[in-house]
C-alpha cells in the first residue's frame, strides 16, 4: 500500500500537476493518459485503450487522441519526475536524506527491476526509463515499476476471466468500493453502457436480479484478486529475509509520513475489503 501511495503522488500532489501544466496541458485527464502512457513512447489512443484497460475508449480517445501535439513522451516523463522531486522533497523533509531511504531506495530498485516482462506493457515500458540518481525519486521509480507490474498482470487476468474493464467496476461497485456515479465519471462510462454490461453480469450468475453480488459472484471476484497477488508476488520471490524486514521498516516510517500530510486518499487495498 505506501509504494502504491508512493506512485500516486504523480496525480494528486500539486507540485506534480504543476510540472503537467507548464507543458502547457491544462486538462487533468490528457495530463493522466500521456503521463501514465509516456514511457511507451508516441503511441496512438487506441493503444493506450488497449493497456489501461478500464477506462472507456470515448473518453480516452478525447482526451489523448492529440496530446503529444503538445509536448512529447520525453518531456511528460521528464515533467513527472521534476514533479516527484519537488512533492517528495517537501512531503519527507529532512527524512528524504536519511540513510534508511537511501538503503530503502536501492533494495527496492533491486527487487522492481526483475520481474519477467512478458505480457506487462507498462510494466516493461518503464523499464526503459533511465533509473534516477536521487534516492527519493530512485524510489518513485522503484513503485511506479511495482504498481505497473501488478496492474498489467490484473488487467491479464480480468481478460482472461471474461470481464471487461467496466464489468469490473461494476463488481467492485456491487462490493462497496466505488459508486456507480463515481466510476461513470471518473471513466466515461454512460448509463447504457453500464445497464448492457450489468446485465451480462446477471446472464452469468456473477449479480442476481436485483443488483446484489450473488455468492458465486463474490467467490468469482476474489478468485481475480487472489490470482493478482499471487501472481504479483513473484516480483518479491528471490528477496531474502533480512531485505524484506528493512523494506517493511522503512515502508512503514514513510507510510506514515506520507499519510501525515492529508494530501493523499486513504484507501484499502481491494483484496483486502473484500476479504475482511
Amino acid at each position: 500500500m505506501t509504494l502504491e501511495r508512493l506512485h500516486i503522488v504523480t496525480y494528486f500532489i500539486k507540485e506534480c500537476r504543476d510540472a503537467y501544466k507548464s507543458l502547457g496541458v491544462e486538462n487533468v485527464w490528457s495530463r493522466y493518459f500521456a503521463g501514465r502512457a509516456a514511457p511507451m513512447g508516441r503511441v496512438t489512443y487506441e493503444t493506450i485503450i488497449a493497456t489501461f484497460y478500464n477506462f472507456s475508449p470515448a473518453m480516452v480517445k478525447e482526451h489523448a487522441e492529440l496530446v503529444w501535439e503538445t509536448a512529447g513522451p520525453e518531456s511528460f516523463i521528464a515533467a513527472r519526475l521534476r514533479g516527484a522531486d519537488a512533492a517528495l522533497q517537501r512531503l519527507l523533509g529532512g527524512y528524504i536524506s536519511s540513510p534508511e531511504l537511501w538503503s530503502v531506495s536501492s533494495l527496492l530498485e533491486d527487487v522492481a527491476l526483475h520481474g519477467a516482462p512478458e505480457g506487462k506493457p507498462l510494466y516493461s515500458a518503464n523499464l526503459g526509463v533511465s533509473i534516477p540518481e536521487k534516492p527519493h525519486l530512485k524510489l518513485f521509480h522503484a513503485a511506479t515499476l511495482v504498481r505497473e507490474y501488478k496492474g498489467d498482470i490484473h488487467n491479464s487476468i480480468l481478460l482472461g476471466s471474461d470481464v471487461s474493464g467496466l464489468q469490473a467496476h461494476i463488481l467492485l461497485s456491487f462490493t462497496g468500493h466505488r459508486s456507480k456515479e463515481s466510476v461513470m465519471s471518473s471513466r466515461g462510462w454512460s448509463e447504457q453502457q453500464w445497464l448492457v454490461d450489468q446485465r451480462n453480469l446477471q446472464s452469468r450468475g456473477i449479480l442476481l436480479e436485483d443488483g446484489r453480488l450473488s455468492k458465486d459472484g463474490l467467490a468469482f471476484r476474489v478468485e481475480i484478486e487472489d490470482k493478482t497477488e499471487t501472481l504479483a508476488a513473484t516480483l518479491w520471490n528471490k528477496v531474502e529475509d533480512k531485505a524484506l524486514k528493512t523494506i517493511d521498516e522503512s515502508l512503514s516510517t514513510l507510510n506514515t509520513q506520507l499519510s501525515a500530510s492529508k494530501e493523499l486518499p486513504n484507501f484499502t487495498p481491494t483484496y483486502e475489503e473484500l476479504t475482511m
